[in-house]
């Protein structure tokens, strides 16, 4: 699955928010969410409603502008751990595959990148992958399989 993100052209847009803003498209389909360039953070946004939150997310935002050569190398692989010099290598279109899939989770469930980075979200993935490992042998298994009713 595919996740771009992307500058919009500054000249067509009257308001100067959009100088700290990547619009986001999945499939190269544009969201309702663009994503903070200096905090990562999705707001959610839509030609109709205007600029007004990612003016007010700017006014609040905890971290400091980008300057615009840190704007050309953020990149979403900055949240990914690298798994150079490490024993345990993850081939790199695997780990290309999990990068869009937890890009596409952030999206569609409107969370922040750091997500990714809590002590929480580790031990989940570690559970599953330990879970996968026990289960090697049930190849018929789903990901809807392990996880539990959300209304318990």
């Amino acid at each position: 699955v595919s996740v771009t993100f992307s500058k919009e052209n500054e000249k067509n847009h009257a308001s100067k928010v959009w100088f700290n803003f990547s619009s986001i498209f999945v499939k190269n389909v544009k969201q309702d969410y663009v994503m903070c360039d200096s905090c990562m953070s999705l707001i959610t946004y839509k030609s109709a409603t205007g600029t007004g939150g990612m003016q007010k997310h700017i006014k609040s935002c905890s971290e400091k502008p980008l300057l615009i050569n840190e704007l050309n190398a953020n990149k979403i692989t900055s949240y990914f751990n690298s798994t150079k010099n490490k024993s345990s290598y993850v081939p790199r279109k695997l780990k290309d595959e999990i990068t869009d899939a937890l890009t596409e989770f952030i999206i569609h469930d409107n969370k922040p990148f750091e997500t990714v980075k809590g002590n929480g979200f580790i031990n989940l993935i570690d559970v599953i992958l330990n879970t996968g490992r026990s289960l090697l042998d049930s190849s018929f298994i789903c990901a809807s399989d392990l996880l539990a009713d959300p209304r318990t």
